[in-house]
C-alpha cells in the first residue's frame, strides 16, 4: 500500500471595528493511495493457472484467484476479490467568516465553497473468485422414516472440478469526478440576561451529485423494486449510459446479451438529481442556576452527505461489469470449461450481470439531535456533567438486492428472479432509519496539587436497519431478505452499551519542597520529580450478524447472508464463555431449503473491550545548561496483560458436524474464537529516552 498526503493552508483575519471582525481561509489538500496485491505487477498468475477463457489482467491486478470453500473446515486459497484500489483525490476550499458583535446579540455569517475532484481506479473480482459448496456431493437419507439433507464437501467438490459460483469482473473500473460544493450558515447567540443564553442558527448546503468526465458512466433506469419472480417484461430495468449519445456501447469493448441498454434514459448527465432544499436548523439554551452550576439544551438537524465510493464509483463498475455464474442445485453445471463468461473475442459478450445503482430522485440522510446536559462545578477543582443525548435518524443510505430471487429449491436461480436480464441489483436504498439514546456521566479534575483527572461512563443503546453502505463492524452487505426493511431492525452494528474512559497524571509527592521533601540535590535529582499517567478504556462488545454462510433461501443471489432459526435452547451463548465455545451451537439449526430464518439481524454480542495503559516518566535538567532537558519514561500497554478477545466465529455451519447431529444442526467451528490478541495486544513494555535544546 501506499499513501501521499498534501495540504496547504492560508488565512486572513481582518478587523474592522472592534464589533466587526472578518475571517477568510484558503485550503487545498490532495490525497493519493494505491492498495493492491503482493504480486502486483510481479507474477501474472491468472495466465500461469490457464482457466479456459480466463483472460489475463493489467499489471496492476495480478495476483492469485480467490477459490472458497464453504461447510467444511477449509477455508480459503488465493488474494481476497478486492484490489487493486487507487486513488488521486483532491479538494481545493475557499471559507468565508463574518462575526458582528450587536448589543446583545452575537451574529455569525458564513460561507463555504468546495471544488472537489475525486478520482478512483480498481475493482472488485478482477482475478475472479471461484466457490465450492456442498451441492453435488449431498446424499439424501430417511431419519425416522423421513427424507433428510446430508452435507457433503465443499473440498471434494473442488477435487472433482464442479462449482458452485463463480464470480469475475470483465475489467478495472475507472472514474474521474468532479463538482462543486457550497454551503452557507446564520447565526445568533443572543444574550437574553446575565443567566439565559438563546443561540438560533440556519444552515444551508448545497450538494450536487458528482460528474462523471470520461463519459462513460451507465446506470440502471427504470428499476421498480418488487419481488416477483419474472416480472412483466415491460417493468424490466435497463442500462443507461450519461448524455444524448446514439450508440450506448460506444467506445466500450463490451456487450450486454440479454440486458437492454439505451442513452440518456430520460435522465440528467450525472443519473442523479441534485436537492435544493437542504436546510438545517439549530436551537440551543443555556441557563446557569447559580454560579456553579449550568443547564444547556439543544436541537438541530444535521445532514450526512454522500459517499463518494459507494454512491459515484461503484457505478462505474457497471462497464467493469461483474458477472456470477451459478449451479444448478444437486448438479454439476458449472466446471472450468465454462467458469469464465464472455467468450474470447474482442468484444466481450456478457451475460445477465451484477449491476449497480443508486436512486436517481434520492433523498439526502439527515440527523435530528437532542440533548439536554447539567454541569456542576464542586470546590475549586472538580466538575460534574451529566446528561443526555438522543438521535433519529431518516433517509439512510444502506444496499439492498434490488433483484432477489424469490426463495425456492429447485430448477436454475434464474427461473426465479424478478428480473430475469440481470443478475444481482445492488441498490443504494436510502429508505433506511435509526434511533439512538444515551445518558452518560463525566468527572473533571483540572490539575492541582499534582493531580488532573478526567473520567465518563456512557450507557446507550442505537438501533437502525443499515449500519452502513458498506459492511459496518459484523453486519452484512444485504439485508438477509430485501423485501423486508423491518425485519432488519436491531442493535446497530456498532452498538456499545457500556463505555468508561479515564485518562489522569499524577506528580509523585516526593522531592524537594514536595510532601516527602529531599533536600540532597543528588537524592532529589534520582528520587524527585516522578509523574505518573494512566489510561484505561473498558467497554461492552459490539453485536454480531448470525449466519449460516450459504443461500438458503433464495440460492445464489444473497451472498451467503441467509441466517438461521433460534431453538431456543439458550439465549445464544454458551454455559461458560470462553474462546473454545462463546456461543452455544444448540441454540440455532439452519432453516428448511426454500426458506429464511428467524434470527434477527445482529443478535448476539462479542466478548467485551479491556485496555488499561500505565506510564512513569521524569525530566532531567541538565547540569551545563538548565535548558537541556532530558526525559526518561516508561511505559506499559495493557499493563494487566488482560485478554481482549477477538469476535467468535459467526457462521452455524463452520468447521465439521458434530458426530451423530442432524443434518441441520450448528457445527463444531460455530462460537470458537480462533484470533485471541486481536483487538488489544498482550502486554506490550517500552522504554524512552528524549533529549530536549
Amino acid at each position: 500500500m501506499i499513501t501521499n498526503y498534501e495540504q496547504y493552508t492560508a488565512s486572513n483575519t481582518r478587523t474592522f471595528t472592534p464589533n466587526l471582525v472578518n475571517e477568510a481561509r484558503f485550503g487545498y489538500s490532495r490525497f493519493y493511495n494505491f492498495l493492491g496485491t503482493l504480486l502486483a505487477f510481479d507474477t501474472d498468475v491468472v495466465s500461469a493457472v490457464g482457466i479456459p477463457g480466463q483472460k489475463s489482467v493489467a499489471p496492476v491486478a495480478w495476483g492469485i484467484p480467490a477459490v472458497t470453500f464453504s461447510g467444511t473446515g477449509f477455508q480459503a486459497l488465493g488474494d481476497g476479490t478486492d484490489a487493486p484500489y487507487a486513488n488521486d483525490n483532491n479538494t481545493l476550499q475557499f471559507v468565508e467568516k463574518l462575526s458582528w458583535i450587536r448589543g446583545k446579540h452575537n451574529f455569525r455569517f458564513g460561507f463555504e465553497y468546495n471544488r472537489q475532484n475525486y478520482n478512483q481506479v480498481g475493482n472488485q473480482f478482477p482475478r475472479g473468485q471461484f466457490s465450492f459448496q456442498p451441492n453435488t456431493t449431498q446424499t439424501e437419507v430417511l431419519i425416522n422414516g423421513k427424507p433428510s439433507r446430508i452435507y457433503g464437501y465443499a473440498f471434494a467438490e473442488f477435487l472433482l472440478g464442479n462449482l458452485y459460483q463463480s464470480t469475475i469482473a470483465a475489467a478495472l473500473a475507472n472514474g474521474r469526478f468532479e463538482r462543486n460544493v457550497e454551503h452557507a450558515f446564520v447565526d445568533d447567540t443572543w444574550k437574553l440576561t446575565p443567566k439565559l443564553t438563546l443561540s438560533l442558527g440556519l444552515r444551508y448546503e448545497l450538494t450536487p451529485p458528482f460528474t462523471n468526465t470520461l463519459g462513460d458512466y451507465f446506470t440502471v433506469g427504470g428499476l421498480k423494486v418488487g419481488f416477483t419472480a419474472n416480472a412483466p417484461q415491460s417493468d424490466w430495468p435497463y442500462f443507461v449510459r450519461q448524455g444524448n449519445c446514439t450508440d450506448p456501447y460506444a467506445g466500450l469493448n463490451i456487450h450486454w446479451t440479454d440486458t437492454k441498454a439505451v442513452c440518456g434514459g430520460g435522465l440528467n448527465y450525472n443519473l442523479l438529481e441534485t436537492k435544493y432544499k437542504n436546510f438545517a436548523p439549530r436551537i440551543g439554551i443555556s441557563y446557569a442556576l447559580n454560579d456553579r452550576t449550568v443547564v444547556r439544551s439543544g436541537w438541530g438537524v444535521f445532514y450526512t452527505q454522500d459517499v463518494a465510493n459507494s454512491m459515484y464509483f461503484d457505478l462505474t463498475r457497471n462497464v467493469g461489469t461483474r458477472i456470477t455464474l451459478t449451479s444448478d442445485i444437486g448438479n454439476p453445471s458449472l466446471v472450468w470449461n465454462n467458469a469464465i463468461p464472455g467468450g474470447n473475442g474482442a468484444i466481450l459478450q456478457i451475460p445477465p450481470p451484477y449491476s449497480y445503482v443508486a436512486a436517481y430522485d434520492h433523498a439526502t440522510s439527515y440527523t435530528m439531535q437532542y440533548l439536554l446536559n447539567i454541569q456542576r462545578q464542586f470546590g475549586s477543582n472538580w466538575a460534574v456533567e451529566t446528561g443526555y443525548l438522543g438521535s433519529e435518524s431518516h433517509h439512510l443510505y444502506g444496499f439492498l438486492n434490488a433483484n432477489q430471487a424469490v426463495p425456492g429449491t429447485t430448477g436454475n436461480v434464474s427461473s426465479r428472479l424478478p428480473y430475469p436480464t440481470f443478475g444481482v441489483i445492488q441498490l443504494v436504498a436510502d429508505g433506511f432509519n435509526a434511533l439512538y439514546n444515551s445518558g452518560s456521566v463525566k468527572v473533571t479534575r483540572r490539575f492541582s496539587q499534582g493531580l488532573s483527572l478526567i473520567s465518563s461512563y456512557t450507557f446507550s443503546k442505537s438501533i437502525d436497519n443499515s449500519s452502513g453502505i458498506r459492511v459496518q463492524g459484523f453486519d452484512t452487505l444485504f439485508p438477509q431478505d430485501s423485501r423486508c426493511f423491518r425485519c432488519e431492525r436491531a442493535l446497530s452494528a456498532f452498538d456499545t452499551r457500556h463505555r468508561f474512559v479515564l485518562g489522569g497524571s499524577y506528580d509523585l509527592p516526593v522531592g524537594k519542597g514536595k510532601l516527602l521533601n529531599i533536600n540532597n540535590s543528588l537524592a532529589n535529582a534520582l528520587a524527585g520529580g516522578w509523574q505518573t499517567s494512566a489510561g484505561a478504556t473498558i467497554q461492552s462488545g459490539v453485536p454480531e450478524n448470525i449466519i449460516i454462510g450459504v443461500d438458503n433461501a433464495s440460492t445464489g443471489t444473497n451472498a451467503g447472508y441467509d441466517r438461521p432459526i433460534a431453538t431456543l435452547a439458550s439465549k445464544g451463548y454458551a454455559a461458560n464463555p470462553s474462546p473454545s465455545r462463546w456461543y452455544d451451537p444448540a441454540a440455532f439449526v439452519e432453516a428448511p431449503a426454500g426458506t429464511f430464518g428467524n434470527v434477527g439481524r445482529n443478535a448476539l454480542i462479542t466478548p467485551h473491550l479491556q485496555s488499561i495503559d500505565f506510564a512513569v516518566h521524569k525530566q532531567f535538567h541538565m547540569p551545563h545548561n538548565e535548558q537541556h532537558v532530558l526525559q526518561f519514561r516508561v511505559e506499559a500497554f495493557n499493563v494487566l496483560n488482560h485478554p481482549t478477545w477477538d469476535r467468535p466465529q459467526a457462521n452455524i455451519l463452520a468447521g465439521a458436524p458434530f458426530p451423530g447431529a442432524p443434518a441441520n444442526a450448528a457445527h463444531q467451528g460455530f462460537g470458537v474464537i480462533n484470533n485471541t490478541n486481536t483487538a488489544v495486544p498482550m502486554r506490550q513494555v517500552q522504554l524512552g529516552l528524549k533529549y530536549s535544546f
